[in-house]
C-alpha cells in the first residue's frame, strides 16, 4: 500500500479505551522478535498502582476475603496494574482478570506468602525479576517489615511492537521510627543502584507504595535524592494534581520513548464495596501516559 496510509490500532481494557496511532515511515525498526518494522508510533496507555491489603481479615484493615474479587473486576479498566500486598488472596485477584499477561506469585518469606508484588498487563513483558530489600526494620514492632520479603520487581513491557519500557513495582519499609527511616534510605539507595545498572537510555516508570510522607523531613530528602539521581519526575507534581500520597508513580523519558502524563486520578470513588467503604486501606492511583517513539 501507499507509504502515507495511517493505521489505527485500538486496544480495549474493559471500560478504558487505549488508542495507538501508527504512521508508516521509511525507518527500519525491529520488534522484540527481531523482525523489521517500518513505522513511527505514538499512543496512550493506562497504569494503576494499588496496595490491595491482602492480609487475612483479622490482620488487614479491610476485608480482603470479600473485597479482592471486587478489585479483580475493577482492575480490568487499566492496561497495567501494579499490586502490593498481594499475599493471601492471589487466586481471587486473578479470578476476573482479563489481562493476558500476569506475573507468577512468589512464595518466599517466613509465611511463604511472597513479597506481595504482582502485576497484570495487557502488554507482553519479559526479563522479569524480583529483588528483596537488603535492609528492613521491625519484627513484631514498627509495622513488622522484616516478616515479609518486601522489595521491588522489574519487567520490560512492550507496549507496542518494538516499543519497550522498563517498569518497577515497589513496596518500601513502613513505620515512623528512626530505624524505619534508615531502612527506607537504604532501600532507595539500593533501587538507585539497580536502575543505574540497567540500560540508561530506556524509558522508566517506578510505581508502588513508597511509604514516604511529606510531613517527615527525612522522607522528603530520600525522595528528592532518588528523583535527582535517576532524573525522575513525579506524575502528580507534573500535572499539579491533588494532595500528596504515599502511593506514587514516577517516570523518566528514554532516548527514543517520551512520556507525557495526561491524567492522574486517586480512584477512591470507584474502589468501594456495596456499603461504599474502601476496598483497601490504600487508594489506588491511576495514570494515563501518552507515549511517542522517535527512531
Amino acid at each position: 500500500m501507499a507509504g502515507n496510509i495511517t493505521t489505527t490500532v485500538l486496544l480495549f481494557s474493559a471500560d478504558f479505551l487505549t488508542g495507538c496511532f501508527v504512521k508508516n515511515r521509511n525507518e527500519t525498526l525491529r520488534d522484540s522478535f527481531g523482525q523489521p518494522l517500518k513505522t513511527y508510533k505514538s499512543g496512550i496507555f493506562s497504569l494503576v498502582t494499588y496496595n490491595i491489603a491482602g492480609l487475612p481479615d483479622f490482620i488487614s484493615k479491610s476485608t480482603p476475603s470479600h473485597n479482592t474479587e471486587i478489585i479483580s473486576r475493577l482492575l480490568n479498566r487499566f492496561d497495567i496494574a501494579l499490586l502490593q500486598e498481594d499475599f493471601y488472596f492471589h487466586k481471587e485477584i486473578l479470578k476476573y482478570s482479563r489481562h493476558p499477561y500476569k506475573s507468577k506469585k512468589s512464595k518466599g518469606g517466613l509465611f511463604l506468602t511472597g513479597d506481595g508484588l504482582n502485576r497484570l498487563s495487557n502488554f507482553p513483558f519479559k526479563n522479569y525479576y524480583r529483588k528483596e530489600w537488603r535492609k528492613r526494620y521491625g519484627i513484631l514492632t514498627n509495622d513488622s517489615d522484616v516478616l515479609a520479603p518486601k522489595g521491588f520487581s522489574f519487567a520490560r513491557h512492550e507496549i507496542f511492537p518494538g516499543v519497550i519500557i522498563d517498569i518497577y513495582n515497589l513496596h518500601m519499609d513502613a513505620g515512623h521510627g528512626e530505624g524505619d527511616s534508615k531502612a527506607r534510605k537504604a532501600e532507595a539507595e539500593q533501587l538507585i543502584d539497580n536502575v543505574k545498572e540497567g540500560r540508561t537510555e530506556r524509558a522508566v516508570i517506578i510505581a508502588g507504595d513508597w511509604n514516604l510522607k511529606r510531613e517527615r523531613p527525612e522522607d522528603l530528602r530520600i525522595l528528592g535524592e532518588l528523583i535527582k539521581e535517576l532524573k525522575l519526575k513525579d506524575v502528580r507534581t507534573f500535572l499539579n494534581a491533588e494532595e500528596d500520597r504515599i502511593d506514587k508513580v514516577l517516570f523518566r523519558n528514554g532516548n527514543r520513548v517520551k512520556f507525557t502524563p495526561i491524567r492522574y486520578i486517586a480512584e477512591d470513588s470507584d474502589f468501594i464495596d456495596e456499603d461504599e467503604k474502601p476496598l483497601s486501606d490504600h487508594t489506588p492511583v491511576s495514570v494515563v501516559f501518552r507515549w511517542e517513539y522517535t527512531p
